[in-house]
């Protein structure tokens, strides 16, 4: 079966992250196949990371 990545540069998206992550969650589902989502956190200095790391740890699908 097809997996999909799906990768997402960001830089002090803190306040967005939660509500980019439900949509990004919702389509996933839609699509019912295997997916993984690669934030890629190019040095935020506000809590990205800490919103990012929470996120983890319910959704599996989420590399950092």
């Amino acid at each position: 079966m097809k997996s999909l990545s799906i990768v997402i540069p960001l830089y002090n998206e803190c306040e967005s992250l939660r509500e980019l992550h439900e949509g990004v969650s919702v389509e996933l589902e839609r699509l019912g196949m295997p997916a993984e989502i690669i934030f890629i956190d190019d040095g935020s200095t506000d809590c990205s990371l800490d919103v990012l790391k929470e996120l983890q740890q319910s959704d599996p699908r989420i590399r950092i």
